[in-house]
């Protein structure tokens, strides 16, 4: 059994003390995912998804206050996410379009711990 998740868990909790993490680590041929819970990430709401289509579909008349809230936490999520990748991933050989050199597949997904 893969124990990594104990060190990613105490170099999680090294860098965000505060915060609230869970870890998996799931295996198989030529690679591996690595999910990480934390509520650290911003909750997601129905009006956050359509503000979402809305912006991803290029059909926003007006950015309103909501709109603006929206792209705070897409922002957020996306600062997180670069964090963690790069407190994790900070030895791996990469190609110039970010693959990983000599290895297989790692692929990092990073969600809101639902409690």
């Amino acid at each position: 059994m893969d124990k990594r998740y104990v060190e990613i868990k105490k170099l999680l909790g090294k860098e965000f003390p505060k915060a609230k993490f869970k870890v998996k680590i799931s295996k198989y041929s030529l690679g591996e995912s690595i999910n990480i819970y934390t509520d650290l990430m911003p909750e997601w709401t129905a009006e956050d998804s359509d503000n979402y289509w809305k912006l991803s579909g290029h059909i926003v008349d007006e950015i309103t206050d909501s709109i603006k809230k929206t792209v705070g936490k897409i922002e957020t999520a996306r600062l997180l996410r670069e964090r963690i990748g790069e407190l994790l991933f900070w030895h791996v050989d990469r190609d110039a379009f970010g693959e990983i050199l000599g290895g297989g597949n790692s692929y990092l997904h990073i969600e809101r711990l639902e409690e």
